[in-house]
C-alpha cells in the first residue's frame, strides 16, 4: 500500500484543496491479477471496507483500517483495477448532500459553492474534474444518482436484491457511457427489442414544483415514451423513511443533527410498523410494474443544488423533509431494487429499468449520445 498524489490524464490533486478534489485518502491497492481493468485506477467509496485503506464512513470519529475488502471492490481487482483512494460520503451516507462530520465538504465544480450531492459526493467531483474515469459508489435513496446530476455526469446504479427491504445497490460515477459500458462489461452494440418507455415528471413524494421537466420529456419523447401517472401515492414514501430511521437506531457515538434526529426517531419505531413498513417497501415493484413500460425516464432533481451548508443549516426534520423535496424521484429504484442511470441533461435526466438490465439502460444512453434517436 502506498500513498500518492493521483496523477490521471494530467490531472494532479497536488493543486487542488481537499475539498476540491473529493478524496478522504489516496492510499493505494494494487490489483490482484491483470485483466481488462488493467491500467484503470478507481477509488472506493469512503462507506465501503477496502483492506488496509483507512475508513472513516464519512466522520473523522470512525476512522478505522478494515481486515476485509467488499465483494464489489474485489471484483475490480480481479479484473486488473487499481483502488485508488477513498472518496468522501456524508456521515454514515444519511444524506442526499455531502457534509462530512470533521471534514471539509467536497465543492462542486459545475455549480460552485454548491453541493455536490450526496452521499458519492466525492465520488462525483473526482469525474467531473477528470481525476479519473470512473469512481465506485453506492446509492441507497439516490447516493449515485443525485451527485452524478448535480455535478453533470453519468451515474449508474446497479440492480439488488430488496428482499428483506434492502435499499442499496453498488454502482459507479462516469464522464462516458463508454467507460460505464467497460467497467459493467457491457457491449454497446447490441441490440434488443425496442423497449416501452414511459416517462413521469410529477413528484412521487414531494409537493414542489420542478425547475426542469423539459429535459425529461425531450430524452422520453425521443425514446417514442408517453406520460404515464404516479404509481402510488405520495404517502408510500412512509415506508422508506420509517425503515431508514430503524436503521440508524443502534448507531452508536457522536452523529450530526440529521444523524442524532434520525436515531432518535428509529428508536421509537416498533417492530410492528418495522414489519408493515417493510411488507409495503417490498410490494414497490408490483406497482411500478403494473405501469407496463420497460424503461421509465423521471427527473433527478426538482431545482438546481443549493449552497454547501443550506440543507444543514435546517432543523434536522425540515433538513430531511427538504432533501426529499430536492430529490423527490430518488427512491423508487431502491424499494424496487431496479437498476438506475442519470444522464447529465439538464439538471439530470434517469433511466429506470422497470424491465430492463443495466445494459439496456446503457445502450438507450448511448443511443441518446449518438444522436441515433
Amino acid at each position: 500500500m502506498r500513498n500518492l498524489p493521483i496523477v490521471r490524464d494530467g490531472v494532479d490533486t497536488r493543486g487542488l484543496a481537499p475539498e476540491e478534489h473529493g478524496f478522504v485518502n489516496t492510499d493505494v491497492l494494487l490489483p490482484e491479477v491483470e485483466g481488462d481493468l488493467t491500467g484503470w485506477t478507481i477509488p472506493a467509496k469512503d462507506l465501503t471496507a477496502v483492506e488496509g485503506l483507512t475508513c472513516r464512513l464519512g466522520s473523522v470519529y470512525r476512522e478505522h483500517i478494515p481486515d476485509t475488502t467488499d465483494p464489489a471492490i474485489r471484483a475490480l481487482r480481479r479484473r486488473g483495477a487499481t483502488i485508488y483512494g477513498k472518496t468522501q460520503t456524508s456521515e454514515l451516507g444519511l444524506s442526499a448532500y455531502c457534509e462530512p462530520n470533521g471534514m471539509p465538504a467536497p465543492v462542486n465544480p459545475r455549480f460552485p459553492g454548491a453541493t455536490t450531492g450526496g452521499s458519492s459526493g466525492g465520488a462525483a467531483v473526482a469525474v467531473a474534474r477528470g481525476l479519473v474515469r470512473v469512481a465506485h459508489g453506492t446509492d441507497g435513496g439516490g447516493s449515485i444518482r443525485v451527485p452524478a446530476a448535480a455535478c453533470g455526469v453519468l451515474g449508474l446504479k446497479l440492480a439488488h436484491n430488496n428482499q428483506g427491504a434492502v435499499p442499496t445497490g453498488h454502482g459507479y460515477l462516469a464522464r462516458t457511457v463508454a467507460d460505464l459500458a467497460t467497467v459493467t462489461r457491457t457491449e454497446l452494440r447490441s441490440r434488443s427489442d425496442e423497449p416501452r418507455v414511459g416517462y413521469l415528471v410529477e413528484p412521487l413524494h414531494a409537493d414542489v414544483d420542478p425547475q426542469d421537466v423539459e429535459s425529461t420529456q425531450a430524452v422520453a419523447r425521443a425514446l417514442g415514451g408517453h406520460e404515464v401517472r404516479r404509481p402510488y401515492p405520495r404517502s408510500h414514501f412512509a415506508c422508506f423513511s420509517t425503515l431508514f430511521s430503524y436503521r440508524t437506531a443502534r448507531i452508536c457515538g457522536p452523529l450530526q443533527p440529521l444523524g442524532a434526529w434520525l436515531r432518535d426517531r428509529g428508536q421509537q419505531v416498533t417492530s410492528a410498523e418495522y414489519v408493515q413498513a417493510a411488507e409495503q417497501f417490498m410490494a414497490t415493484g408490483e406497482m411500478v410494474e403494473a405501469l407496463g413500460v420497460d424503461i421509465l425516464v423521471m427527473p433527478v432533481l426538482a431545482y438546481e443544488p443549493p449552497p454547501i451548508g443550506f440543507f444543514s443549516s435546517l432543523d434536522p426534520a425540515e433538513d430531511f423533509a427538504e432533501q426529499t423535496r430536492w430529490t423527490p424521484w430518488a427512491t423508487l429504484a431502491n424499494m424496487a431494487g431496479y437498476p438506475a442511470l442519470t444522464l447529465p441533461i439538464g439538471l439530470g435526466v434517469q433511466l429506470v429499468g422497470v424491465r430492463a438490465s443495466h445494459e439496456e439502460l446503457l445502450r438507450v444512453a448511448a443511443r441518446v449520445y449518438n444522436g441515433e434517436l
